[in-house]
C-alpha cells in the first residue's frame, strides 16, 4: 500500500513538471559573463533546479563526512579509556 501512494505522488508530480513545461517553453536570453544564450525558460529553471541540488548534495555530503569523522574520534576516545565501575561512580557522586 505504502508503494502504491508512492507511485500515485510520483505520478502526480510528473503530471505538474509535464504541465509546467508545457506553458514555459517561451525563449530567454540568458548572460554569461563572457556570452549570450537563447534557451527555453523550462530549460533555464531545470538547469537551475539540477545546480541547486548538487550544491545540496555536495553541502549534505561534506556535512556528513565531518559528523562521522568526529564519531570516529569521539569512539577512539571513549575506547581508550579505562572503564570504570558505576557503583563506585555513584558512591563518588553521592558522598
Amino acid at each position: 500500500m505504502k508503494n502504491q501512494w508512492r507511485l500515485v505522488l510520483v505520478l502526480l508530480l510528473a503530471l505538474v513538471i509535464v504541465i509546467f513545461a508545457v506553458l514555459n517553453v517561451a525563449p530567454v536570453t540568458v548572460h554569461f559573463g563572457f556570452g549570450t544564450a537563447k534557451w527555453p525558460l523550462i530549460i533555464v529553471i531545470i538547469v537551475s533546479l539540477l545546480l541547486g541540488a548538487l550544491v545540496t548534495v555536495l553541502v549534505s555530503t561534506m556535512s556528513a563526512l565531518g559528523l562521522r569523522r568526529q564519531v570516529k574520534t569521539l569512539t577512539a576516545e571513549k575506547n581508550s579509556r579505562k572503564p570504570r565501575s558505576t557503583k563506585r561512580w555513584l558512591k563518588q557522586r553521592l558522598n
